[in-house]
């Protein structure tokens, strides 16, 4: 039994396609060239709709990665400006909180200078009314004692007068009541007299003369009487000019023991007053010292607030710095992409020219992406560069961006 192919030559022999078959080997491999052509302008025309296709799609990402980030770097910049103008404004009013408060230090320093004037003041008026007071103290001391000698001197001096004063009195009271009775016992002698004489001269009817030595006596005693009369009255008048005498030494002596308890009582007075001022002068030192030591914690507390607001004021222009360095950046990055956009856009309105093919990197695709940087290396600055067909196409290319103001 026959194989396929020996079944297939017998056929070729008897149909007598044996002759033809150069002939039809010929149209055969033309026809598979003609297959291959086909498919391969069909899978290039694919590729080249692919690419197309990627390449549209690369531009609309492009364009909306541009667009977005355009409204990126739009927004980054709002936002760094908004972020600028208010550190401007927080460091403005952090300038002027510095300045209100160097004043505000300023002022306390002069009140302190005037309050450690007051109390250098203050202590020396403490320090000469401390002298006084010791003095005065030390005077009054003196005076007290040299009062209290006097007036105990005095007043025992007073106290004998007045007790020898009241005894003379006394005997001279007994010595005018002894003076006094023998007047009245004179007086009443003589009345007895006179009235027996009467009532004898009465009793005999007749008047009779008194002998010459009666009448003598009569008279003796009767001047004997009025000089002891007399006497008693001027040893009398004598001793009560004495006691009234005593009595004002001894009025005198009570008034100038008053008149020294007064002078005490002002000297104490005065010395409570001294106390007091010393007193008031101490709580005035207490509560000046007591202002200062609030007025230094102030100042601390301003000196520490000075010192944070300062060293805001430098985060403020560190950051202000950082700020204008990032929008200096977002700028760049801005004008960048923007340039990038130019470029697409130029590269997207050239291949519409006849000849121009594209950037030299993107006919360069690898076949795997390691290759990459192999080529990035190899092509170094031309890797942006476009290929054309003709020298014309260059021509043409830069009159159309020297019309529509491309960069080169």
């Amino acid at each position: 039994m026959k194989t396929p192919k020996e079944f297939t030559a017998m056929f070729e022999e008897l149909s007598r396609s044996g002759e033809l078959r150069e002939e039809y080997e010929q149209a055969k491999q033309e026809k598979n060239k003609a297959e291959q052509d086909t498919h391969a302008n069909f899978q290039k025309k694919k590729g080249v709709e692919k690419q197309k296709k990627e390449v549209r799609l690369e531009k609309e990402v492009a364009q909306k990665y541009a667009a977005l980030k355009t409204q990126y770097d739009d927004l980054q910049l709002q936002l760094k400006l908004f972020q600028l103008f208010h550190n401007k404004q927080e460091l403005i009013e952090k300038r002027e909180i510095v300045e209100k408060k160097k004043d505000e230090v300023s002022k306390l320093e002069k009140r302190k200078e005037v309050s450690d004037e007051e109390i250098k003041s203050k202590k020396k008026e403490l320090a000469i009314y401390n002298k006084e007071l010791a003095t005065d103290e030390q005077k009054i001391k003196e005076l007290q004692k040299k009062i209290l000698f006097i007036i105990k001197k005095k007043l025992d001096l007073a106290k004998k007068t007045l007790l020898a004063a009241e005894k003379t009195h006394g005997a001279h009271d007994e010595e005018i009541e002894k003076y006094e009775s023998d007047l009245r016992e004179v007086e009443r002698l003589q009345k007895e007299y006179e009235d027996k004489l009467q009532d004898e001269s009465q009793n005999a009817g007749r008047n009779l003369a008194l002998e010459e030595d009666q009448i003598k006596e009569y008279r003796h005693l009767k001047e004997e009487a009025a000089k002891k009369m007399t006497q008693f009255s001027e040893e009398y008048d004598s001793i009560d000019r004495q006691q009234q005498v005593d009595k004002t030494n001894l009025e005198q002596e009570q008034r100038s023991q008053r008149d020294h308890m007064a002078r005490i009582q002002q000297t104490e007075l005065r010395n409570d007053e001294l106390n007091g001022k010393i007193d008031k002068l101490a709580g005035y030192i207490v509560d000046l010292e007591q202002e200062l030591k609030d007025k230094q914690s102030d100042a601390q507390l301003l000196e520490r607030e000075v010192t944070d607001g300062r060293r805001r004021c430098t985060e403020l222009e560190e950051e202000l710095d950082q700020v204008n360095k990032e929008i200096g950046e977002a700028r760049s990055d801005r004008n960048e992409t923007t340039r990038a956009q130019r470029r697409a856009e130029l590269i997207e309105n050239l291949k519409q020219f006849p000849g121009v093919y594209g950037r030299l990197i993107d006919l360069c695709e690898p076949t795997h992406k390691r290759f990459q940087m192999a080529i990035t290396k190899v092509l170094g600055r031309n890797m942006d560069s476009i290929v054309v067909e003709r020298e014309t196409t260059v021509q043409s290319c830069l009159r159309y961006m020297k019309e529509h103001r491309y960069e080169p």
